[in-house]
């Protein structure tokens, strides 16, 4: 498709093909506006036209949209520090346990057997976070990311559309970083959770736990960097435009 002039694009989910969608067409639609208005400028209306037809008035504006992205965005990085924390905590709480199986040995099965229980004990602790977490951050991402590509639509009907825009492409950027940080914790966290020893029920059965959730949250990283990553990209397309001489970046 690309090698033939298409327009090509991945997403995830259909929450983050909505987003996408929405930001790419607005980026072509731009661009074909530029074309055609290249060799003849708009017409100069003596009267305002009138929208009060065509306009809802419960329909969502610019800034109502920018609001609602940037409060759920918060919620999103709310979640991530959320897991970033009971990560580092579950961590430090393998390497106790892992230390304190290397002293007794598997000789001592009782002390064995109640060190597997404190562990279980501790995995489950960490899976239920990861799993409430991840509600959090699945439902951020959608009502973000919709609430942005909606944003984007409109923003071209303002004069300081680049700025506006460049601003916000900075904060993807961020978002795109702490998800890769996020993710790499977690993938951490998912070796050092296949890697303790299979010596009870109870550990089998967390350390399921803990890796489903973990994909799962994984899941909604990938999601998150693909929605970006397309928004981005007719954020640049809207970019070069609106001014010839900006190239993607």
């Amino acid at each position: 498709m690309p090698e033939k002039g298409g327009f090509y694009s991945t997403f995830e989910d259909q929450a983050g093909f909505e987003a996408s969608l929405r930001a790419h067409l607005t980026a072509i639609a731009q661009k074909f506006i530029g074309i055609a208005n290249s060799g003849n400028p708009p017409p100069v209306r003596s009267d305002p036209p009138d929208v009060s037809v065509s306009v809802d008035e419960d329909e969502n504006g610019l800034l109502d949209y920018l609001d609602i992205y940037d409060t759920r965005a918060k919620d999103m990085n709310a979640a991530l520090d959320v897991i970033t924390e009971a990560t580092v905590r579950v961590g430090e709480q393998f390497s106790q346990r892992t230390s304190e199986w290397t002293t007794h040995g598997v000789a001592d099965a009782g002390q064995v057997k109640r060190l597997a229980k404190r562990a279980s004990e501790d995995m489950f602790r960490y899976a239920d976070t990861l799993g409430l977490q991840v509600t959090v951050l699945s439902s951020a991402r959608q009502e973000a990311f919709a609430a942005l590509s909606s944003a984007v639509a409109l923003i071209t009907d303002f004069q300081s559309d680049q700025d506006q825009l460049q601003s916000l492409r900075e904060t993807l950027q961020e978002t795109i970083a702490g998800g890769k940080s996020a993710r790499s914790s977690l993938l951490g966290m998912r070796q050092a959770a296949n890697g303790l020893p299979r010596v009870s029920k109870d550990i089998n059965k967390s350390k399921r736990a803990v890796t489903e959730n973990l994909d799962r949250f994984l899941s909604e990283i990938e999601s998150i960097e693909s929605t970006v990553t397309n928004i981005i990209d007719a954020m640049d397309r809207l970019l070069a435009s609106s001014d010839p001489g900006i190239s993607n970046v």
